[in-house]
């Protein structure tokens, strides 16, 4: 079965959008675990600070995580979005100007898979 050539647009945007975001997300973890890594405490009380710096590093990888699940789910209508505004871009440069677009069902149809 051919996919329609709007749908594999929006898939690949999608990818590349969610891949962006995952490596933006795993640079920043490892900074922050080299950071912890090297960090001294000031007190000297290793245990202590092997302590904080867990705990430190779960709320860092808890808010991280997050950061990377709401990416994932907003990846799709944004996908959607910047790939309508090439379509009408290329449209209208094309003078092919038109009242109603199909594409606007891909929309509908997003909208129903994802409830």
């Amino acid at each position: 079965m051919m996919r329609p050539h709007c749908k594999s647009n929006l898939n690949g945007v999608a990818t590349i959008i969610g891949k962006i975001g995952l490596f933006f997300f795993c640079c920043y973890l490892c900074g922050v675990g080299t950071r912890s890594i090297y960090q001294e405490d000031a007190t000297g009380n290793h245990l202590e600070s092997v302590r904080r710096r867990c705990i430190t590093n779960a709320g860092v990888f808890s808010r991280q995580l997050t950061i990377v699940v709401v990416l994932v789910r907003g990846t799709s209508p944004l996908a959607v979005t910047l790939s309508l505004a090439f379509a009408m871009k290329k449209m209208m440069n094309d003078k092919a100007l038109v009242r109603h677009l199909a594409v606007c069902e891909t929309m509908g149809s997003r909208h129903n898979h994802l409830r």
